[in-house]
């Protein structure tokens, strides 16, 4: 069976507390996991971030419930990327979808 390594962040945990009459090494150790515990957000995810809002500050210019596909339209992009951003807005609560009637319609998107 394999063993498993400690990340780095356990390993400054650990000196920390094997070390802790020095103020010096604790502060350092402190510093370190810090650091390492920051979740980190990529230019990627930032982008879509400003997409979503893009596509939502939009949606609140229309006065009408809008498909995936009419958005994708508006904005010239992909399906998928239209369909990131709405998911994105969802699960922050700031648009909701509206499932049709009839199992062929598309479903709508509006703002909350």
């Amino acid at each position: 069976m394999a063993e498993t390594k400690a990340t780095r962040k356990e390993l400054f945990v650990r000196i920390k507390e094997a070390m802790t009459n020095d103020p010096e090494v604790v502060a350092m150790c402190d510093k370190y996991i810090e650091q390492l515990s920051r979740k980190r957000e990529t230019k990627a995810q930032k982008a879509a971030a400003e997409f979503a809002e893009t596509v939502k500050g939009y949606m609140m210019t229309a006065n009408e419930p809008l498909t995936n596909r009419e958005l994708a339209e508006y904005f010239k992009v992909s399906g998928q990327k239209i369909t990131g951003a709405l998911r994105k807005l969802m699960t922050l609560g700031e648009i909701k979808r509206i499932d049709p009637t009839k199992s062929t319609e598309p479903p709508l998107y509006e703002v909350v």
